[in-house]
C-alpha cells in the first residue's frame, strides 16, 4: 500500500506542479471531499479496500438475560459495523495547498485503529470489561477507484 501511496503523490504533485496556488487549493480540497465519500461508501458497504468484505462480528452467547436481551442482541446482530464512525461527525477530511488528508476524530480514532490494525481493546469502554482482539477490518485505504477519482479532478482543473 505504502508504494502505491508512493506512486500516487508522485504523479499527482507533476499534475498539481502545473496549478495556480488557489487552483492547488481548491483541487486538494475537492479531493479530500472525494475520498471522504468514497471511504464512507466503502464502510457502509462493509468492504476492505480490496473488495473483501469485513469479518462478521462474533456471535453474541445465548442465555444471558431474558426475551428482551435476546431481542436485542439480534438487532445488533444485524446491524452494520461502524454506522456512526463514517458519518460526517467523526469521518474528516482535511486540506491546504499541499496535502489532503481523510481521518477520524476523537474516541473514533481510537477504535477505528483497533480495528485498522486488529488490536486489544476494551469491550466496553464506558464500564471495567473484558478486552478482546479485533479481527482486522481496514477502515480507510486507498482502491484504484480512489486513486482515478483524484487523478481526475486534477485533470479536469487542468483542462479548464
Amino acid at each position: 500500500m505504502e508504494a502505491d501511496l508512493a506512486e500516487l503523490e508522485k504523479v499527482l504533485q507533476t499534475m498539481i506542479d502545473g496549478l495556480a496556488p488557489g487552483q492547488r487549493r481548491r483541487a486538494t480540497r475537492m479531493i479530500a471531499a472525494e475520498l471522504r465519500r468514497s471511504q464512507s461508501d466503502r464502510i457502509a458497504a462493509q468492504l476492505n479496500p480490496d473488495g473483501s468484505p469485513f469479518e462478521p462480528r462474533k456471535p453474541r452467547k445465548k442465555g444471558v438475560g431474558g426475551r428482551a436481551a435476546a431481542r436485542a442482541r439480534a438487532s445488533v446482530s444485524r446491524k452494520a459495523m461502524f454506522a456512526k464512525l463514517r458519518t460526517s461527525r467523526f469521518l474528516k477530511a482535511r486540506s491546504d495547498a499541499d496535502s489532503v488528508e481523510v481521518g477520524f476524530a476523537g474516541r473514533a480514532a481510537q477504535i477505528a485503529r483497533v480495528h485498522q490494525e486488529g488490536l486489544r481493546d476494551k469491550v466496553d469502554a464506558k464500564r471495567s470489561s473484558a478486552e478482546a482482539t479485533y479481527p482486522i477490518r481496514r477502515i480507510l485505504g486507498l482502491t484504484g477507484d480512489d486513486r482515478q477519482r483524484a487523478l481526475d479532478v486534477v485533470a479536469s482543473l487542468l483542462g479548464g
